[in-house]
């Protein structure tokens, strides 16, 4: 579940809208780019944004965890002081 719905990215984020990187997927601000290993790969990140690197005003590491799996198969985060005890139920078989 974690390669499949959490995998290791690398979120760098820029004051405006973001410039067209191969192999990053645009959100809002952010470029983010999957990766398999982010320590090795934030060098090459960063050196494939060019000029534009000086406009970049965050980069985040996002490592696998199943908070990130919960997010991406309910469309919402987990939040365990919402009130309520009981978790949703989740079909994994019926996930896309």
């Amino acid at each position: 579940l974690l390669a499949q719905y959490a995998p290791p990215t690398i979120v760098v984020t820029f004051d405006d809208r973001p410039p067209q990187v191969r192999g990053s997927i645009v959100d809002g601000a952010a470029l983010r780019f999957p990766a398999v290993d982010p320590r090795r790969e934030l060098g090459a990140v960063m050196a494939s944004l060019g000029a534009e690197v000086s406009r970049v005003v965050g980069v985040d590491v996002l490592q696998a965890d199943l908070d990130r799996v919960f997010s991406q198969l309910t469309g919402r985060s987990f939040d365990p002081d919402a009130g309520s005890s009981e978790l949703p139920r989740l079909d994994i078989d019926a996930a896309p």
